[in-house]
């Protein structure tokens, strides 16, 4: 089912997505956000995931905004038997991030929404259309397929953790407020396309444009804490690196 998030016309929209349980990577995304002025905070799920700090990130998240969607690391918090389709890596951190949320972090899981629409722009974690299957896309030919799926301008997407403007006009390679676009934010927690800075966008519904903003954050206090924690060593390393 899609919600609906109330619009007032002139916006500048700030969307994040997966967070993975990164809390200081989270801090100074939310710290740039606020610097700037947004209207409205939208995140796109997986909270949680890999990091060291779950519950802390649900919290903080919960606090700013109510605009939030489920993501597949989120789903398998509450329903286990999804983190068979994970690796082993994902598997043995879903398991740890089980033991350490409490009831109440569950339930906000939960009761997420799978997709929130806002006048002409659509808000999901994976593909659109994807009806829990949670299918990625990483290239302009892949997001062909779904332009169908929606009805909205634009989708907002999450979930490859690899930031991408993606044109129904596979000739536009720059945003504009006329074509149609699926706009991979990247992530907050666990950037993967070989740049360890955060990932982050942000939409000016009034002059019709679109950033991707990156940023520095304390990657070495997010990977200590993974280590500490006895979560698999690779989930520190890979931070350094983005991949």
């Amino acid at each position: 089912m899609t919600f609906s998030i109330a619009y007032s016309g002139s916006m500048r929209i700030a969307i994040i997505s997966d967070i993975h349980g990164n809390r200081e990577a989270l801090d100074a995304a939310l710290d740039d956000i606020f610097r700037r002025g947004v209207d409205v905070i939208v995140c796109l799920g997986d909270i949680v995931g890999y990091g060291p700090d779950p519950g802390y990130c649900i919290e903080r998240i919960g606090k700013e905004t109510s605009n939030v969607v489920l993501g597949n690391h989120d789903e398998a918090v509450f329903l286990p038997q999804k983190s068979m389709e994970f690796n082993h890596v994902a598997r043995a951190a879903v398991k740890w991030t089980i033991r350490n949320l409490d009831e109440a972090h569950v339930t906000y899981l939960k009761n997420l929404p799978r997709s929130l629409s806002m006048h002409d722009i659509l808000f999901i974690h994976s593909a659109p259309g994807d009806e829990g299957r949670w299918p990625y896309i990483f290239s302009n030919f892949e997001a062909q397929m779904y332009f169908s799926k929606f009805k909205e301008r634009l989708a907002f997407v999450g979930h490859s953790h690899v930031p991408g403007l993606f044109s129904l006009n596979p000739s536009v390679t720059e945003f504009n407020g006329r074509d149609r676009f699926i706009i991979n934010v990247g992530s907050i927690g666990q950037p993967r396309d070989r740049d360890k800075r955060l990932s982050y966008g942000v939409l000016d519904t009034v002059a019709a444009t679109y950033e991707n903003i990156r940023l520095d954050y304390d990657v070495r206090t997010t990977a200590s804490k993974i280590l500490e924690n006895g979560l698999p060593v690779s989930l520190a390393e890979r931070l350094f690196v983005g991949r």
